[in-house]
């Protein structure tokens, strides 16, 4: 029986030599594999170029997300450093204002600070905020007002990492009414605009309000009122006794308006506008009219935003040498701790007299 001859496959027959395609359809063949593999080489090659593209991105997010929350863990963590070094400064506020300390106390202020008090007075730098509040301290010492002021800080908001503004409570159980008849418990919201400068947290601006303080309750806005009534009194008592008026005439406002009860014709006639026309009158133009002496100490009555000197002078007139006496009254009106009207009703007929004469 005749062995069958087994079929060659395509592939081998067309690669076999000895089959009847020429060598050019070969060759062509040959080209086609190989333009075929080396396709697939650089889809391939595309493919791992791409993977290693993804994975490279995926590795920048990662790295991007990890250093980004690493800069806000950092960010939250120097937060709650200049957080702590605030409270501390709260905290020194407090324990310098009840040792009455007010050198110590001035150090937690800019030398540009503002601190506007209860009562609504402003002082515009740390030299004159430190001053004022020493008087009122005295003031505080002398009433024996406890040692039980304080604080506590409810929020504090970061502007920008040097800048804070903080929200401050206070409290200050057996506050003392200025006539001692009464303790309260004086409450109050402290709004603070801190800067940090050179590593350290400093108040810029301060501004103190009360709560839950009935109208006719007597606080420590008394004593700051009394503090500047008490200037304005020593002012006057060495105006009388020296003749110096500087202290006084420094308290007045810019604006102020200075009038005497007399009739016009003399050179202190009329209304005085400006603080340096009425510096000019106390300074230069009342010598040359008058000179004054008084009989007995000047008497006072504060309320409020007046006080009221009531006294009893004799007064020489230059123009000849006549002398008469006089009770006088000298009103003086404030506004925001500055003197800004003075009105001085006596009779100075004498020296209306010596100037109608002429």
């Amino acid at each position: 029986m005749p062995v069958k001859e087994k079929k060659k496959s395509s592939l081998t027959a067309e690669l076999d030599p000895n089959h009847t395609q020429n060598n050019a359809e070969i060759d062509s063949f040959k080209n086609e594999v190989i333009n075929i593999t080396t396709g697939w080489f650089h889809i391939v090659n595309r493919v791992i170029d791409s993977y290693w593209l993804a994975y490279d991105a995926l590795q920048y997010l990662t790295d991007s997300f990890q250093c980004t929350q690493k800069s806000n863990s950092t960010m939250e963590e120097n937060q709650e450093l200049d957080r702590q070094k605030i409270e501390a400064s709260i905290n020194d506020y407090v324990t310098h204002w009840n040792n009455n300390d007010m050198d110590s106390w001035g150090t937690l202020f800019t030398n540009d600070a503002d601190y506007i008090n209860r009562n609504g007075g402003w002082w515009k730098n740390n030299k004159d905020n430190i001053e004022g509040h020493k008087q009122i301290h005295k003031m505080l010492i002398e009433s024996g007002q406890p040692k039980s002021f304080s604080l506590e800080v409810k929020k504090v908001d970061f502007l920008k990492p040097d800048l804070a503004v903080v929200q401050v409570l206070s409290e200050w159980p057996g506050f003392k009414s200025y006539n001692n008849q009464s303790k309260e418990n004086i409450k109050g919201i402290i709004t603070c605009v801190f800067v940090k400068i050179d590593s350290k947290w400093l108040i810029k601006t301060l501004h103190n309000t009360l709560i839950d303080t009935p109208h006719n309750q007597d606080t420590n806005e008394d004593f700051e009122g009394e503090y500047i009534s008490r200037k304005i009194k020593d002012a006057l008592i060495k105006a009388d006794i020296s003749g110096d008026w500087n202290d006084f005439l420094g308290m007045m406002d810019e604006d102020v308006t200075f009038t005497v009860t007399i009739a016009e014709g003399t050179p202190i006639s009329g209304v005085f506008r400006g603080k340096q026309r009425v510096v000019e009158y106390f300074e230069s133009i009342l010598p040359s009219v008058a000179s004054f002496s008084q009989n007995k100490p000047i008497e006072f009555i504060t309320d409020q935003n007046k006080i009221i000197a009531l006294g009893d002078d004799t007064y020489t007139v230059v123009k000849n040498n006549k002398s008469q006496r006089s009770p006088y009254a000298i009103v003086i009106d404030l506004e925001n701790d500055k003197i800004n009207n003075i009105l001085i009703i006596q009779n100075l007929s004498g020296i209306h007299k010596a100037y109608m004469s002429d």
